[in-house]
């Protein structure tokens, strides 16, 4: 899986390895250990077993948590 900036396009961590039982730890270790910047992200490459948790959500990387994005 590949995670990028939702504004800019740009690629911040690729080849995430995640799994339904741990898709959002997964994404929080490699954003974490990759030190990205707080921003709104979206995943490309993603397993099928995993699309609806993340396609069904806005996300925002907050520098340390994943969350859904509210306006």
């Amino acid at each position: 899986m590949t995670i990028i900036n939702q504004e800019t396009r740009d690629v911040l961590v690729e080849n995430v390895k995640a799994s339904p039982e741990n898709l959002i730890l997964g994404i929080e270790h490699a954003l974490i250990s990759n030190d990205i910047d707080p921003q709104r992200v979206f995943f490309l490459k993603v397993p099928e077993s995993c699309k609806k948790a993340l396609f069904s959500k806005d996300w925002y990387w907050n520098g340390s948590k994943l969350e859904v994005y509210k306006d």
